[in-house]
């Protein structure tokens, strides 16, 4: 299971090595930020993902939602 911090204000996203591992790179291979992660989201899910940061922001609600990836190894 990867874990991620997201720095809101200055849009800098820190990511734990398995992040990194299941996206499909080598750990600090690129610097995360929001759009970064935002480009893994499967397209099916980006509105929902979208709908609960937007969520968990203004409303200060537990982010909690299942979604699929498009890892870098396995894209375009």
């Amino acid at each position: 299971v990867g874990s991620w911090e997201w720095n809101i204000v200055r849009n800098s996203l820190t990511w734990s090595h398995e992040t990194f591992r299941i996206l499909g790179y080598k750990p600090n291979e690129i610097v995360p930020n929001y759009e970064v992660f935002l480009s893994h989201i499967d397209h099916n899910d980006i509105d929902k993902v979208k709908k609960a940061i937007k969520a968990t922001v203004a409303m200060d609600v537990p982010y909690d939602i299942e979604f699929g990836i498009n890892r870098k190894d396995l894209s375009h």
